[in-house]
């Protein structure tokens, strides 16, 4: 976990960076302070006091299908555990993309001559003379970084979320067979004079994906909206109050940073229909197979 804190003229600029793994145990601990051991936290944050629990939306924000598809805080928690088996099928979109398959990726090419490392054993038997067979390696498969911004106003409806959610969960199922994934999520807001990201790296690009985990973190809106309340949560005092907690959690942003903003991103305007959501995957992989695969 990695903090960077900048002082501007009227408040800070905080950029929190951390595995999927260290964002759930601070959520899943979210009374006890998340900068605990945090060499380069200021002097001014040091002083930690856990909220009470009637204080904290993250618990007593009522469930709603509207806000968080009624998953409620248990809900919610037992998800981070096991994925979100239930989501949603996104068939119509990899539909989009599925005319891409073969872009990369593919399977060693395997030629016969008269010499070569190894026998085929039937044509050997056949009286070939072309009975030895060479391989040539497959391409190389490119890293490919997905970043969306999870962050959403309290007003978008929930439905819109997950939409937004299923194009990131389409592009990088797509992506698998061809490309080495790394999803990050982007939770960007702003209170008055101090604006707050968290970077959360969903999927690392050395694992296989879990298709699971993935449809909830980038689909569900109990992924940013209860989880992200119990995060902010568990900051220091002062911290919070910069931030808004206790009273609105602060205005949902862009990321907005060029230096830290991924090849693939995807903002935080959330497609309102499944058109606007195969219109967004249409796009991304177009943009994909140009800079990654170079096709035209």
């Amino acid at each position: 976990m990695n903090v960077d804190f900048t002082k501007t003229k009227t408040g800070w600029n905080v950029h929190e960076k951390m595995t999927l793994l260290e964002y759930t145990q601070h959520v899943a601990s979210s009374q006890a302070n998340c900068w605990k051991h945090i060499g380069n936290v200021p002097d001014d944050f040091t002083t930690f006091t856990p909220m009470k629990d009637q204080a904290r939306s993250s618990l007593n924000r009522a469930p709603s299908e509207k806000w968080d598809l009624s998953a409620g805080m248990d809900g919610t928690k037992e998800m981070m555990k096991t994925g979100w088996k239930d989501a949603p099928s996104t068939s119509h979109l990899k539909q989009v993309v599925s005319d891409a398959a073969g872009i990369a990726g593919e399977d060693l090419t395997v030629k016969h001559a008269v010499a070569g490392p190894m026998l085929d054993l039937g044509a050997y038997c056949a009286g070939l003379p072309e009975c030895c067979m060479t391989f040539e390696p497959a391409p190389a498969q490119p890293v490919i970084k997905i970043g969306f911004d999870a962050a959403s106003n309290w007003n978008v409806p929930a439905s819109h979320m997950a939409l937004r959610g299923a194009v990131v969960h389409t592009i990088a199922e797509w992506l698998k067979p061809y490309a080495s994934v790394e999803v990050v999520a982007f939770m960007a807001i702003r209170y008055r004079n101090t604006r707050h990201v968290v970077e959360v790296q969903i999927c690392d690009e050395t694992s296989p994906l879990d298709s699971d985990g993935l449809a909830f973190f980038a689909s569900h809106p109990a992924a940013f909206r209860r989880t992200w309340f119990a995060y902010q949560e568990s900051h220091p005092n002062k911290f919070r109050d910069l931030i808004g907690i206790g009273d609105n959690y602060g205005t949902a942003e862009s990321l907005n940073d060029p230096e830290n903003e991924p090849e693939v991103y995807l903002n935080n305007q959330c497609p309102k229909t499944v058109t606007e959501a195969i219109a967004a995957v249409h796009l991304l992989a177009k943009s994909i197979r140009r800079e990654f695969f170079h096709e035209s």
